[in-house]
Order: structure tokens, then C-alpha cells, then sequence
């Protein structure tokens, strides 16, 4: 239920929660959430990437404008949702009143509300808005003061991922499951296929940085980028790693060169993952007063691919 400026560790506000609320809903009425992963990164990594199937999919008989609600609240950029609760709240009430007069719809709904027989559903929207919207709040301040924690903060369970033939296969593999797990696996399995490791380490150093282990992922990136400092496709993929270790860091000015000494003229050579990497990276370097950062630089790394 993790916005992606959350999981991005970008500033947070109100928004926020509508996005984890959108998620809520769309759990409720769907019946399975958005996005299902192996481990809570996976789940993360789609929160900031992967668009849900469409809402009236699963649920034909919603009304439209509920499903396009949902599908606000659930915008990756937070100026793309509605502001406010007030905003969501206004709309449920119209929604409701759009359904009176509507027989089917009424209907509809009434099942929804109630197993025990028909009711009065699209009147009794705007009173179950606001008992929702009452709910939300009082939810979300227990949760706040009762909260175990990010489950990015805890270590996933360990899984077995099975050995392949080659090491071709085994990279195949962990591309296929998406896992940290399965790009250790190429490591462990196949330590003497350079290349295929250097591949699964660049994985590992974004999982690292994902879960803000950032010690971790500047000795995996350094490694890349040591070893194989001849390679230009590989060294600018760390490269990317290292900016973004050296901005989160606080270093701005040192990532902002490494971007445009280095990566500008290599980006070609970033892979699809890098690429968003190296704009998140400059955003953040922009929000430093200190980091004069070129104007357009970002436009670059645009890449329409997603990872």
C-alpha cells in the first residue's frame, strides 16, 4: 500500500495516504490488490512502475466514475490524484446522487451494501463516505503510533532459487522472478561468469538502494565499475549506481558531476532501470539550492521503457 514517493524516499504528505487509500478500495472491490510480488520490494518495485489491471475489469458493474476515482487515487505523481480527502469525499457524494433514479444501478449497489436485501445504497453514499473518510483518519493515526515498521526494513524470507545449467540461464531467471534472491543466485552459482555477475550485482546494488542499504550498493556498483573499467557498458551502469549512492548521501554536487561529466555522453549505454535511476537522481540533486544542475539534463535519460 506503499505510495511511490515513499518507497522512492521522496517528501510525503497528504497525498500520500489518498494513494494508500486508492489501494485500499481497489483491494475491497477488486478482491486481490493492485500488485502481488514475492517480497515486499517486488510489491514496491511494481508500486512505482507497473499500472493495475483496470478496476472495471474485474468489476463490470461498478459505475465508472467510482473505477476512475480509484484509478486518481492511485496516480504515480501525486499532483495527478486529488489533493485532498475533501476532493475524494465531494466525489463520492456525486457519485451517489448520480445513481439515484438509476433502477439497475440501485440495485446494483444494493447487493453491494447489503447480503440481507435490497436498500436505499446511492442515498446512504454520502453518509457512508463520510463514515469512511472518519474510519481512514482514525485508522491512519493508530496505524502511524502502532506501526511495526516498513516491511522494507525487514529482510525477506530466504528462498532457495534453483540452479540452472548455465549461467546464461540462471541470469534469464532472475530477470524472469525479479528477485534479489535469484540475482544472488548467479553470484553464488556461477562466481566465474564475469560478465552474468557483474549483471547480477548492478540488480543487487539497486535492490540495496531500494531498501536504503547504501553502503551495500556503493561497494556492489564499485565493484562493477573497478572490474570492469574497460567495459564502457558496464562502467557506465555503475556509474548511474554511484551518482545516485553519492546524492542520497547528501553529496549533490558530486552526483550532479558524475551525471554530466560522465553519464551524458554514455547514456546511451544505461539500461532501461539506470536510466529512471539517473532521473530520480537528478531530481533530488535539483532540490539541493547548492547543485547547479543544467537545465533539460533530466529530458536526456528519458526512456520509455520501465523497469
Amino acid at each position: 500500500y506503499m505510495s511511490p514517493e515513499q518507497v522512492n524516499g521522496k517528501p510525503v504528505d497528504a497525498r500520500s495516504d489518498l494513494y494508500s487509500f486508492g489501494v485500499t478500495l481497489y483491494h475491497l472491490l477488486a478482491g486481490d490488490p493492485p500488485f502481488r510480488g514475492e517480497t515486499a520490494l517486488a510489491i514496491a518495485v511494481k508500486h512505482l512502475n507497473d499500472t493495475p489491471v483496470p478496476l472495471e475489469e474485474h468489476r463490470p458493474d461498478l459505475p465508472p466514475a467510482l473505477c476512475d476515482l480509484v484509478h486518481r487515487l492511485m496516480a504515480k505523481a501525486p499532483a495527478d490524484r486529488p489533493q485532498n480527502a475533501g476532493e475524494v469525499l465531494d466525489e463520492l457524494r456525486e457519485i451517489g446522487k448520480s445513481l439515484n433514479g438509476d433502477e439497475s444501478a440501485t440495485r446494483s449497489w444494493s447487493r453491494i451494501a447489503s447480503r440481507k436485501g435490497p436498500s436505499n445504497w446511492p442515498a446512504r453514499l454520502g453518509t457512508f463516505a463520510a463514515a469512511a473518510a472518519v474510519v481512514f483518519v482514525v485508522s491512519a493515526a493508530l496505524g502511524w503510533w502502532t506501526r511495526p515498521g516498513s516491511p522494507l526494513d525487514a529482510p525477506p524470507a530466504p528462498q532457495r532459487v534453483a540452479r540452472q545449467p548455465t549461467s546464461g540461464e540462471q541470469v534469464f531467471t532472475a530477470w524472469r522472478l525479479g528477485t534479489a534472491e535469484a540475482w544472488q543466485a548467479v553470484v553464488d552459482y556461477f562466481p566465474e561468469a564475469d560478465r552474468d555477475v557483474a549483471t547480477a550485482k548492478l540488480h543487487l546494488g539497486l535492490f540495496a538502494l531500494a531498501e536504503r542499504r547504501v553502503d551495500d550498493a556503493e561497494q556492489l556498483f564499485d565493484e562493477v565499475r573497478t572490474r570492469f573499467e574497460n567495459d564502457a557498458e558496464l562502467r557506465a551502469n555503475a556509474l548511474a549506481g554511484l551518482a545516485a549512492v553519492e546524492s542520497l548521501r547528501g553529496d549533490h554536487g558530486d552526483s550532479q558531476k558524475i551525471v554530466e561529466s560522465e553519464l551524458r555522453r554514455n547514456r546511451e549505454l544505461l539500461v532501461p532501470e539506470m536510466q529512471q535511476l539517473v532521473q530520480e537522481t537528478i531530481r533530488r540533486n535539483q532540490n539541493d539550492p547548492s547543485t547547479k544542475v543544467e537545465d533539460g539534463i533530466e529530458e536526456l535519460f528519458r526512456s520509455d521503457e520501465s523497469y
